[in-house]
């Protein structure tokens, strides 16, 4: 089967690998499509954190149809819709980066593995292997593939503590900086405002719901947020992964607030200048 292979010197390459072989507890999944998240484009460019595994086989956010499945698996049956299929282990020198980016993957079925004495502690056993799930027949490939993304997204509201009327900026207008903005309507925070340098990026975040956007190549972010929260805002949230970001979010939020890292910056340490800051202000990952 083909697969999209990262050499060393981070040029893509298509490559010819083995199709997986399921066990007794797997599925082996046809991967109809597969998105492209920040994470792969910094693993492309070499910039990832502390990624040195190359070469490696790209993508992380699959969806495909269930071909084949082992004696024991009951979670899953020949032509279901499934999520986040991918591959194990060393294949032909390459290490898979979940390795999804290929024609085939595998799903695993923790239930069987379970009854098989392999479930969780077990060797062998990942917790990658809990968010392998059917969705429902109706969805399409696309749809499958924003679950990746909006799956994760709530996780990180959750972590943060996002709760009605509180008030948020989001930098970034991509797939996961609209999906922080769609959670946070939902939720009941405003007001929420989305930041970007697109205004095509900023038409997206009015369309589905946000209280404000701007474009920050056409205004002095700072002193627009202002004059809607002049006390600042209860959170800023980096979509992008851009350091600087921390340092302008300073100016931005209120006694208390806080600063929220989604995206993942190619550069890991930077200098901060608590003046910007106001009073009992923190930072806060998700990574």
């Amino acid at each position: 089967m083909k697969s999209l292979a990262i050499e060393k010197n981070y040029t893509l390459n298509l490559i010819d690998i083995p199709v997986p072989q399921i066990d007794r507890s797997s599925a082996l999944v046809k991967i109809h499509g597969c998105g492209i998240c920040g994470t792969d484009m910094k693993i492309v460019h070499g910039t990832f954190k502390e990624f040195e595994t190359y070469p490696c086989l790209l993508g992380h956010e699959a969806v495909g149809e269930v071909v084949e499945v082992g004696s024991d698996v009951t979670a899953f049956k020949e032509g279901d819709k499934v999520l986040l299929p991918y591959l194990e282990g060393e294949i032909d020198g390459y290490i898979p980066s979940h390795g999804a980016f290929s024609e085939y993957g595998i799903c695993h079925d923790i239930i069987a593995m379970a009854k098989e004495g392999r479930g969780p502690d077990s060797p062998g056993f990942n917790e990658l292997f809990y968010p392998q799930k059917k969705v429902p027949d109706d969805f399409d490939t696309e749809c499958g593939v924003m679950m990746v993304t909006l799956r994760e997204v709530l996780a990180a509201t959750r972590h943060f503590g996002f709760t009605a009327g509180q008030s948020l900026v989001v930098f970034g207008g991509g797939a996961v900086g609209l999906s922080f903005v769609k959670f946070a309507k939902l939720i009941g925070m405003a007001p929420v405002i989305l930041v970007d340098i697109m205004d095509e990026k900023v038409d997206d975040a009015k369309y589905i719901g946000a209280d404000y956007a701007l474009n920050s190549m056409k205004s002095d972010i700072v002193s627009e947020i202002r004059k809607l929260c002049p006390q600042g805002v209860d959170y800023t949230l980096d979509a992008v992964g851009v350091n600087e970001l921390i340092s302008q979010s300073m100016q931005l939020i209120c006694r208390g607030g806080k600063i929220l890292i989604y995206g993942i910056s190619p550069v890991v340490s930077m200098q901060f200048d608590w003046t910007l800051a106001p009073d009992n202000w923190s930072l806060d990952f998700f990574w």
